[in-house]
């Protein structure tokens, strides 16, 4: 890989993998796998780079990056930090990136402000508003019941209740949509009494307006070829199946890891969901708003972008950024990894690219910090 044209920079990579402990034995079930561990190798490989997968706990963190600096020898290392959990749940992620940033090692995707920016939903939310990015209409819910009775006039439903700290799903059901104060109370309820509730309690619940319509996803990565210095690559519309009805289109945890506790199962022939292209009257307004909410955020690295359209208005709302964003071009992986694999796949584009341009802004930036690159 060249990070400009007249030098190469040909780094050992120590590829940071988010893992738990349970007892004394440590777990990484969404990325320890022998089809994802093949997956990283060939994205080196195919860049002619030598790399280690380097297991990463809350316990090891500062140790393992002592190592990596000494082993370093004028910048010929880089971290590739895959580390995007919230540690609420365990799994490393801005602590990674904070520790990263002391050691002065040059480490690809989110900077500590981008991902703190990015973990809490309403603080991300505020600063959208704050830039001018459209978002739904929202509100925290601390008290119980004088927070709820003020839904109905400062948000309006339907509405979601959501955790403030999640990913893939988590904390999403198709009750987490209520059309009035007692189920949003029911609501509220079964988070706080669920397997996650004293920490989900902590960590906040908010409530946001339902978007009723479509909704897409986007990708953007830094890359010092296109312009404001990020490429956004083409937005994708995620089509759920069609015997959903319109209010339950959206990821919830049952469907999306195909757990059906609660939710029916969908009629065969098709799947939960898929990607295409967005239409192209909509292509241009979906690559602004998502550039300027992944800026608002101060966005740094890789994200995607997600956001619905009111259907009968026409109205773009952004939901969220999600830095550090799962990587893959596989297109059978899993949600997040699949929607990255189709964003490639439907752009033309293949994740080699994509890792390249991220090794090359992690070069860049190192470089910005005035820290010196051996080549």
């Amino acid at each position: 890989m060249k990070p400009s044209s007249d030098s190469e920079w040909l780094p050992e990579v120590y590829v940071f993998v988010p893992y738990t402990t349970r007892g004394s034995r440590m777990e990484s079930p969404e990325y320890d796998t022998p089809s994802y561990r093949a997956e990283v190798k060939s994205w080196f490989d195919a860049l002619n780079l030598a790399w280690r997968w380097v297991p990463i706990t809350l316990k090891n963190l500062n140790r393992t990056i002592e190592k990596i600096q000494d082993r370093q020898q004028a910048g010929d290392c880089v971290v590739f930090n895959l580390c995007d959990g919230d540690e609420i749940h365990g799994y490393p992620g801005p602590s990674v990136v904070r520790g990263l940033e002391q050691s002065g090692l040059p480490f690809t995707g989110a900077s500590s402000a981008f991902f703190d920016a990015t973990t809490f939903k309403v603080p991300m939310k505020e600063r959208f508003l704050k830039h001018g990015v459209p978002t739904p209409p929202f509100a925290r819910i601390r008290k119980i019941p004088q927070d709820i009775d003020r839904l109905a006039a400062e948000i309006g439903y339907p509405l979601m209740i959501k955790p403030e700290v999640s990913a893939a799903s988590v904390g999403i059901s198709l009750r987490s949509l209520v059309h009035d104060a007692p189920s949003a109370t029911a609501q509220l309820s079964r988070l706080i009494q669920g397997e996650w509730g004293q920490k989900t309690l902590a960590a906040g619940i908010f409530a946001e307006r339902f978007v009723d319509g479509p909704e897409f996803t986007m990708l953007i990565a830094a890359d010092r070829n296109h312009p404001q210095g990020v490429r956004a690559y083409p937005a994708v519309e995620r089509i759920f199946h069609s015997a959903l009805p319109p209010h339950e289109r959206f990821l919830s945890y049952g469907r999306y890891w195909s757990e059906y506790k609660e939710e029916a199962r969908l009629p065969a022939g098709e799947p939960f969901y898929r990607y295409s292209l967005a239409a192209p009257c909509l292509q241009e307004k979906l690559v602004d708003v998502s550039t300027r909410a992944f800026f608002a955020v101060s966005g740094t690295g890789y994200a995607r972008v997600d956001v619905r359209m009111e259907a009968r208005t026409g109205e773009l709302f952004v939901l969220e950024v999600n830095s550090n964003c799962g990587l893959s071009g596989d297109r059978e992986a899993s949600d997040e990894e699949t929607a990255v694999g189709e964003i490639l796949h439907l752009a033309h584009s293949t994740i080699h690219q994509l890792i390249a341009a991220i090794l090359e802004d992690a070069f860049d930036r190192f470089q910005a910090n005035g820290l010196a690159v051996e080549r």
